[in-house]
């Protein structure tokens, strides 16, 4: 590793730091358009309030008492996340507004929802959805349907639906008892693969934070920012100069944290302020100059030390999550330093007799931060 004065350290950290703040806050001021597009009976607004962890009694989407009874377009918007759930594109396009003109430019997500056996009319409705649709996410919602089925019957109608309208891959999910006059309880099921799905893949554009900010839990988007960072940061650490990478993505993440939890951009300034938390030093320093004290003098280019930057970033910013959710203030250095110092200790014993290739494994990484964020 090379020896930089601060002044040199500030400057190209800037340089790398600069071009992800600037995404960030491109995205967070932009908006999410998402439409779930179905034939009405097809559970499509059940499937809208599961997929944002809603309950009864905080709906986002209504629920009809009367199968089929709605065949209007709905849209609901939760700030920068605007959520269509219409029978079809032909119906937004009949309405003819300039608001439902700048939503078919530019869909996000596409979600086509369909229940039941394969019906091959509805290829024109789902080509349509792809045409204007960024992603198209396809889900065979009411799976319970087949509850006592043997398995092989739904797995058949899943192939039935893939061959009928090409598609790649079908999600299966069960959104029920949204319904007021239903006594049942709800019953989820699939819809948390689909999210992190629709999650991940909105990642590369910073626009998984928008979604984040309309989730009632937290810790799915919070679980892919630290992974996708820990990723980063693992690939990062073999890079000459690695150093400002790594610390350009460590507070890239912080960034994104703070907005999901409070929905405001935080400062490069306050960013880095809060680094010293964890190591005690003085706001010039970093994380990651401090683990180099302890790395070997070749620098960042071996595995062991690949482990140490991805496991002190991981403690830190499951620490920063914990504040975040919890309330405390992120300047609050002592309360910060004490839960980095309680999470690297567990987070070492919980990488014991891992595998050199976990490390690049993005599920192993999602398994471990849920455990940490619960």
């Amino acid at each position: 590793m090379m020896d930089y004065t601060e002044s040199e350290f500030d400057s190209r950290f800037d340089a790398q730091f600069q071009e992800h703040y600037e995404s960030i806050k491109n995205a967070t001021h932009g908006s999410l358009h998402i439409a779930v597009v179905g034939k009405v009976s097809t559970g499509k607004s059940s499937l809208i309030n599961a997929l944002l962890q809603r309950t009864k009694d905080d709906k986002v989407a209504e629920v009809g008492s009367e199968s089929g009874t709605s065949r209007t377009i709905e849209g609901y918007s939760m700030g920068p996340v605007k959520i269509y759930d219409t029978p079809g594109l032909g119906d937004i396009r009949a309405e003819n507004t300039h608001e439902t003109e700048e939503f078919l430019r530019k869909i996000d997500v596409g979600i086509f929802v369909v229940a039941g056996p394969a019906d091959k009319d509805q290829y024109d409705n789902y080509l349509a959805l792809k045409e204007h649709s960024t992603k198209v996410f396809f889900v065979l919602n009411k799976a319970d349907q087949w509850d006592g089925w043997e398995p092989a019957a739904v797995q058949k109608v899943v192939a039935q639906w893939s061959a009928a309208l090409e598609v790649d891959k079908v999600y299966l999910t069960v959104a029920s008892g949204y319904d007021d006059d239903d006594p049942r309880p709800l019953r989820i099921e699939g819809v948390d693969e689909l999210r992190a799905d629709i999650l991940s893949f909105l990642h590369a554009r910073h626009q998984d934070l928008l979604l984040g900010r309309a989730l009632k839990d937290k810790s799915p988007v919070v679980t892919g920012i630290i992974a996708a960072t820990l990723l980063a940061v693992a690939g990062e650490a073999f890079i000459p100069g690695s150093e400002f990478f790594i610390t350009s993505t460590q507070i890239t993440a912080i960034v994104s944290l703070h907005y999901v939890y409070t929905g405001t951009m935080l400062d490069k300034r306050d960013a880095i302020a809060v680094i010293p938390a964890f190591i005690a030093r003085s706001a010039g320093k970093t994380l990651f100059l401090w683990a180099s004290s302890f790395l070997p003098p070749t620098g960042i280019i071996n595995a062991a030390a690949a482990v140490i930057a991805v496991s002190i970033t991981a403690a830190m910013l499951l620490a920063v999550a914990w504040a975040l959710q919890t309330g405390v203030p992120l300047s609050d250095a002592q309360a910060m330093a004490a839960k980095y110092g309680e999470i690297l200790p567990a987070l070492k014993t919980a990488l014991k007799g891992a595998a050199q290739g976990d490390l690049t494994n993005r599920a192993f990484w999602e398994d471990m931060i849920r455990k940490f964020l619960e």
